[in-house]
């Protein structure tokens, strides 16, 4: 693809947005492109928690009951830019901040960030050594 065959579509995305908000209104478009994100959201955490369930039957990762400095975190976090993301990372990917909130808290913790955006645990693994 051709850097003008890019930007020509780009072009036409714009065109097709600006002539959608002027026919349906900005506030409508914008309600629904939230509506579409929150459901891909949805769709993704089930599918991303379906994969895990198969690791931990697979007995490559198994559920454990505290936030530690080897365990990955799946979390939801609401009211950031796209009202709801969902993160799955290890502990030590996390900025220090969230590390010194989660450090040996279970499955349900809920904190706030400095965004003022509310992050949920609604898992921690291990991986299972082979």
């Amino acid at each position: 693809m051709t850097k003008n065959t890019v930007g020509e579509r780009l072009d036409a995305v714009e065109e097709v947005v600006a002539i959608l908000v002027s026919e349906l209104g900005a506030a409508y478009v914008s309600e629904r492109l939230q509506a579409a994100r929150l459901e891909r959201t949805k769709d993704n955490i089930k599918h991303r928690l379906n994969e895990l369930a198969q690791a931990i039957t697979d007995g490559k990762m198994r559920e454990v009951e505290l936030v530690g400095a080897g365990t990955t975190v799946s979390a939801v976090e609401h009211g950031g830019p796209y009202k709801m993301l969902y993160i799955e990372t290890p502990f030590s990917n996390l900025v220090q901040s969230v590390q010194e909130k989660l450090l040996g808290k279970p499955k349900g913790t809920r904190i706030t960030t400095e965004n003022s955006s509310t992050v949920e645990v609604i898992g921690v693994y291990e991986n299972v050594a082979s």
